[in-house]
């Protein structure tokens, strides 16, 4: 009796379900309900009003989207971007800034040092790093104020500011002495609070996103934590994020189709004890590392790689590091190294299973490489190119 009373309820769900519009062109205060003639303005709303197996659909628009997915302790709910591009950075303020001498700004901030490391800026859409990221060893160290050039930034943490895990930075930047108005400056710096464009945590299951990009979150473009079961990410782009491109913890279980990841610190990286199956990805311009595993003492990690593709030049290299008892299934992994590439490093544990021919190490790009980034870019309906014309 069990099995027939599951399906009258998967059949009762899907009946009920409907779809939830969200257009960003309206103001905040645009009151709506939802429909495809009164959507909401945002998608905290539509998510507080979906149900299970309801779909989120976000209207496509013209601009970035300056707001982050973030969902807690939610099961059945599928959202559809659209193919928007979600942004994690705001123009900055003269609130904020102060200008020490002409072109010479300061600002004051409270961060974390995992925030401070992960600190950039976005120069009339270039992402400026000052040569730093994450997840590798950086032997970039920070300007002092008085080296910086025109175009430059430099962080410095006072001392004896510590409080609660935080410290007082002083931020310099150098702009051209001609501006006196830094909100005309083209500058842009992440917004602390949403430090990931899709972020996931508590007790989830089934879920799914799709047709979403996300694009200069100061921590990851999609990230996992605490209990995430059967979560599936598909048609899905994360570029210039200041750590991972995607990124799952604890022992949450995901699927990944059809993903790419341009200029974050890390293509993919999994810890704890995750259980990730990625399917046609594609990774570039990564600079810490490409991939990077990593299971605790007493967790193990299970990870599987079909179809994957990755033109190498991060400081780090493509990293497979696994632990003896972590598990891990290699069908096709394509690595093109660059010269900025610091290599390609496979320890696998005793759990890997992969044929000598299925990972392919090379220093020139092969047919079947530019075939599959065309196709695959060309899911995104343009929107790749657009991101990528405008670093």
């Amino acid at each position: 009796m069990k099995l027939p009373l599951l399906l009258l309820l998967i059949s009762a769900v899907s009946i009920n379900a409907k779809d939830i519009f969200v257009n960003y062109a309206l103001s905040l205060e645009t009151a709506g309900d939802g429909s495809a003639e009164k959507p909401f303005s945002n998608f905290a709303s539509a998510l507080k009003a979906a149900k299970d197996g309801d779909i989120i659909k976000i209207l496509k628009v013209d601009f970035p989207i300056r707001d982050a997915i973030v969902i807690k302790s939610r099961s059945n709910i599928t959202v559809d971007g659209s193919f928007n591009t979600f942004t994690g950075v705001k123009k900055v303020s003269a609130k904020d800034w102060k200008m020490l001498s002409p072109g010479l700004w300061k600002r004051d901030m409270r961060l974390s040092k995992g925030i401070a490391m992960r600190y950039f800026q976005l120069h009339n859409g270039k992402q400026i790093r000052m040569g730093r990221f994450f997840k590798a060893p950086c032997k970039t160290s920070y300007k002092k104020v008085d080296e910086l050039r025109i175009g430059e930034w430099t962080i410095i943490e006072n001392p004896g500011t510590a409080q609660k895990r935080s410290f007082l930075y002083s931020i310099y930047l150098k702009l051209d002495p001609s501006i006196t108005d830094i909100t005309a400056s083209g500058v842009e710096e992440p917004r602390l609070k949403q430090s990931n464009g899709i972020e996931l945590s508590g007790k989830c299951r089934n879920l799914v996103f799709k047709n979403i990009i996300c694009r200069n979150f100061w921590n990851d473009g999609f990230n996992i934590h605490n209990h995430v079961y059967n979560a599936t990410f598909d048609t899905i782009c994360a570029i210039d994020c200041g750590d991972d491109g995607i990124s799952a913890h604890e022992d949450s279980i995901i699927k990944v189709r059809n993903y790419v990841s341009i200029g974050n610190s890390t293509g993919i990286c999994h810890i704890d004890q995750v259980t990730a199956d990625h399917h046609n990805c594609y990774i570039e311009d990564a600079l810490g590392r490409d991939l990077y595993f990593k299971a605790n003492k007493d967790t193990r990690l299970d990870n599987t790689f079909r179809n994957i593709f990755i033109k190498s030049s991060a400081a780090g290299g493509t990293f497979i590091g696994f632990s003896a008892q972590d598990k891990l299934d290699i069908e096709k992994l394509t690595i093109l190294l660059t010269p900025r590439s610091a290599g390609y490093f496979l320890m696998p544990g005793k759990g890997a299973k992969y044929s000598a021919g299925s990972i392919a190490v090379l220093t020139r790009e092969p047919k079947n490489m530019t075939n599959f980034r065309q196709e695959l870019f060309a899911k995104f309906n343009g929107e790749i190119e657009k991101n990528k014309k405008s670093r």
